[in-house]
């Protein structure tokens, strides 16, 4: 849903299309650092992903079903989290 006064002149709450999951998706040879780096920083900060028009954060319980493997760096950060 679009919630009603989310975006000028929208009074009512509207229904629109979902994007259920997001995927943030890099080059094999991105260092596994910046990879880890990257997990990290989205994880710590999915809150303020709520707050943009495009609603991207992300729920951590998911991480583990993700559609393409991760990153090695990025499944260092997910492992350590305990979320893998």
């Amino acid at each position: 849903m679009l919630p009603k006064r989310l975006v000028r002149g929208v009074d009512r709450d509207v229904r629109t299309v979902a994007m259920p999951k997001l995927i943030i998706y890099a080059r094999a040879d991105l260092p596994d650092e910046m990879a880890y780096l990257l997990a990290r920083a989205y994880d710590l900060n999915h809150a303020a992903f709520l707050e943009t028009p495009l609603h991207t954060a992300y729920d951590q319980d998911t991480v583990a079903d993700a559609p393409i493997p991760l990153h090695p760096g990025a499944q260092r950060y997910y492992r350590e989290r305990g979320c893998l």
